[in-house]
């Protein structure tokens, strides 16, 4: 056995003596596969040339160049086979994975080209760089984008590989441009199937944007969808990603909230095959597109808003009864319910003030709103505390429903309430001074023998009374035409030409805002 060992090792060390002999086993390093003459140490994590090579210092120093070619291919298909097998790693880690693969094919392709020379006698080492040479470039930027972009995943993976774009050399850029194509490939599916029709397909967390599924409907648009930040990725701005959350967040409130399921006409194919179709996440087509259907789908909410669900009309109904704006009703009502606010709350009964307010309705020109607008004032009493009138507790409410509780809101709700109580008290005073200014006035009738002192009190009773008027009056001027006439004036006109619902939510809270103030 040691003679044979001896036999094997003498005769070994004469068959690697040549130099095609080593140009035969690099061949297969260069596959990953180690042999008896240049053998993996995984402690030094490389291929090294064992001892009994004759040959120059010079062609083995060679040979140890050539090797890294061979480390090189093993640590990116060791790195794709790994990650490949992991679920976890997502779908856009696996079309990375995948790209990889696809650039080692011509890697593939120049082993075999190299051992059909090899076969032919006509391959040397010097032959043998110089047809490596720009493999050596090719695997060295793959071995790079799997050691720093590898271990990341969705967003982060794809914004990671956007970085190397910068690399000056055009055969490095090219392909960067290539493995990032094929790697965001998924990425841009998910986004189609986001702005199209509102669907986050994202199974490993891998999109920018992060669907909270315990969200109630009534908050769907406010606080369901959000960016992930670290998912997004560099080539897509800021203010584009918030463009398309509200695509996706628009299209689910459509069919969610405001129950329609009408199609959405987009002017072009959605199929990623076609010319009109969004084909390539990178690039300036694709702001132009999201643009294109940012525009269309609030068109379409708003559209749907204003038509079905008359947002403009309901707006004004709030403005006139809230905001007593419909000033024929408001005086009406009060002349119906003034004795009965004056006696202790405990006594109202809000069906019977109910009753009065569709009576004023109908009697003044409220009834020539819209019905479903009628039908949703009523009266509401207020919390009680001892002592208290019915003018402490009597307020009205307009009550709405979704889809416009997202414009008017809660807190709207209560913001109104209160602007409300607060212009009641104001025309509470003005009504108690007419009723007063009318007593009087009866005085020179129902009392003819009235003496001197009674006249000077009457008149100087008429005085203070003209001077509240007068503050009332100036006070109510100041509420009406210089805030409520001017805030509405913008409001109005935001309305109308707003781009997206959250324009028109920001332009109904600044309305609230300078009334409140």
């Amino acid at each position: 056995l040691i003679w044979f060992c001896l036999y094997t090792k003498q005769w070994y060390q004469r068959r690697v003596r040549g130099e095609a002999d080593l140009v035969r086993d690099l061949l297969f390093v260069f596959q990953g596969i180690g042999t008896s003459a240049i053998r993996w140490e995984a402690d030094r994590m490389c291929y090294v040339p064992q001892p009994g090579i004759k040959l120059p210092k010079t062609k083995l120093d060679l040979a140890c160049k050539l090797a890294e070619l061979g480390f090189l291919y093993k640590q990116i298909k060791s790195f794709v086979d790994q990650r490949l097998s992991e679920q976890s790693y997502g779908l856009i880690g696996q079309a990375f994975c995948s790209a990889i693969m696809h650039e080692l094919r011509e890697y593939y392709r120049l082993i075999a080209i190299l051992e059909n020379q090899n076969a032919s006698g006509k391959l040397s080492l010097h032959r043998l760089l110089v047809w490596s040479h720009d493999t050596f470039d090719q695997l060295r930027l793959l071995s790079s984008l799997c050691a720093q972009a590898g271990y990341l995943n969705g967003g982060a993976l794809a914004s990671s590989l956007h970085t190397f774009l910068q690399y000056g050399d055009p055969n490095f850029h090219h392909l960067v441009k290539k493995v990032l194509h094929i790697t965001t490939r998924p990425l841009l599916e998910m986004l189609r199937r986001w702005i199209y029709e509102g669907e986050c397909c994202d199974a490993y967390g891998e999109f920018f944007i992060t669907v909270d599924s315990d969200t109630p409907e009534d908050l769907l648009w406010d606080s369901k969808y959000t960016i992930r930040p670290e998912m997004l990725p560099t080539f897509i701005s800021k203010q584009m990603a918030e463009r398309i959350l509200l695509i996706g967040k628009t299209i689910n409130f459509i069919r969610v909230v405001c129950r329609d399921h009408s199609p959405i006409n987009f002017p072009f194919s959605t199929v990623a095959t076609t010319n009109q179709g969004l084909n390539d996440i990178i690039g300036p087509d694709l702001n132009g597109h999201v643009a294109e259907v940012y525009k269309i789908t609030s068109s379409h909410l708003i559209s749907l808003l204003k038509k079905k669900y008359l947002l403009c009309e309901h707006l004004t109904a709030i403005r006139d009864y809230l905001l007593l704006g419909q000033g024929d009703f408001v005086q009406h009502l009060m002349d119906l319910i003034c004795k009965d606010l004056s006696g202790l709350s405990s006594s109202l009964q809000t069906s019977m003030l109910q009753s009065k307010l569709e009576t004023a309705q109908r009697a003044t020109n409220a009834q020539y709103h819209n019905v479903d607008v009628i039908r949703r004032v009523s009266v509401i009493k207020l919390e009680e505390s001892g002592g208290d009138t019915g003018w402490d507790v009597f307020t009205i409410d307009y009550v709405l429903n979704c889809p416009l509780t997202v414009i008017v809101n809660q807190d709207s709700r209560e913001t109104y309430l209160c602007i409300f109580r607060m212009l009641w008290k104001t025309k509470r005073i003005e009504h108690g001074l007419r009723r007063i200014w009318g007593k009087t006035a009866t005085w020179e009738r129902t009392l003819p023998h009235i003496t001197r002192d009674i006249r000077e009190l009457r008149h100087l009773v008429n005085i203070v009374c003209a001077e509240m008027q007068h503050f009332i009056s100036q006070v109510q001027y100041y509420i009406n035409f210089e805030v409520l006439e001017c805030s509405w004036k913008e409001l109005e006109t935001a309305v109308n030409t707003a781009e997206n619902l959250d324009n028109i939510i920001e332009a109904h809270k600044r309305f609230l805002g300078i009334v409140s103030e």
